[in-house]
């Protein structure tokens, strides 16, 4: 009997531990949210995940006097798929899905299809994200880069940010 209790507090601090080094290291169940970061410090919106049947969406959503003038987003099965310089810092000029927004936009949706990522539609590993965004205080007129901020930092020396969502996860 004390065998089965000690087996059992086993297995109840082991799916404790990958429950906390899940969310540690940024992986997460189909959805995510997201702080949109600019300027490295400042929270102007956030930038919601989604897997939906064979798509991925990703929405990116400014809050007060901000907006969204680009997006720039990547998704891989790994972070050496995202393009990046020879230092690790990402090239978002590379990044498969961009759009600019003339005058800006406080909401930008971007639907990915896993087969355009040459996955099958039941993909259900480790996707990694760069969601970059170039926006715009309509208040006093700064304007600056942004991240979506999970604390995963790209190797290279720029503040630079990704996230990993699990889409076997449920």
């Amino acid at each position: 009997m004390k065998k089965i209790k000690y087996i059992g507090k086993i297995v109840a601090v082991s799916i404790a531990s990958i429950l906390f080094l899940s969310m540690m290291s940024g992986v997460s169940a189909c959805e995510r949210d997201s702080d949109l970061i600019a300027g490295q410090h400042t929270v102007v919106g956030n930038v919601h995940v989604s897997h939906q049947g064979p798509d991925l969406i990703i929405t990116y959503t400014t809050d007060g006097c901000w907006l969204i003038t680009e997006t720039h987003l990547a998704v891989a099965t790994s972070l050496d798929g995202i393009p990046h310089n020879n230092k690790g810092n990402p090239k978002i000029g590379h990044f498969q899905y961009k759009s600019e927004h003339d005058p800006g936009e406080d909401v930008v949706t971007h639907t990915i299809h896993l087969v355009d990522l040459g996955l099958s539609p039941s993909y259900s590993g480790l996707l990694y994200i760069a969601a970059h965004a170039v926006v715009y205080c309509d208040c006093d007129g700064r304007t600056e880069t942004a991240w979506a901020d999970n604390a995963l930092q790209f190797p290279g020396n720029s503040w630079a940010l990704y996230f990993i969502i699990d889409l076997g996860a449920a």
